[in-house]
């Protein structure tokens, strides 16, 4: 407990991105597990070279698909409420601004 509070106790923009995401990786990361080892199964290589592999392509996958997918829609309105986009936010403070 000590240790978190000492070195977790600041914002920390990559902690909330992935605490954002994690619902949304959680529902789709099992499929794309399957679906994966399903491709690798015959690949004549060690579990542990598959392992990671499948790890890692499944994370990009899954991170990715929330960005450009979920995160601005309305799947992710419902998930983590509304978001705006960093582009839109500072034309919002440029328009208040000019005006």
């Amino acid at each position: 407990m000590g240790a978190g509070i000492q070195f977790f106790n600041h914002e920390s923009a990559l902690r909330r991105y992935i605490a954002d995401a994690s619902y949304w990786v959680y529902i789709v990361h099992v499929p794309v597990i399957v679906f994966l080892q399903t491709l690798v199964m015959d690949v004549p290589l060690h579990w542990s070279i598959k392992f990671p592999c499948i790890l890692l392509v499944t994370s990009v996958i899954c991170f990715w698909t929330y960005e450009h997918w979920v995160r601005y829609s309305c799947i992710g309105r419902t998930l983590n409420g509304i978001r705006v986009r960093p582009s839109q936010t500072g034309l919002a403070v440029d328009k208040a601004a000019q005006q």
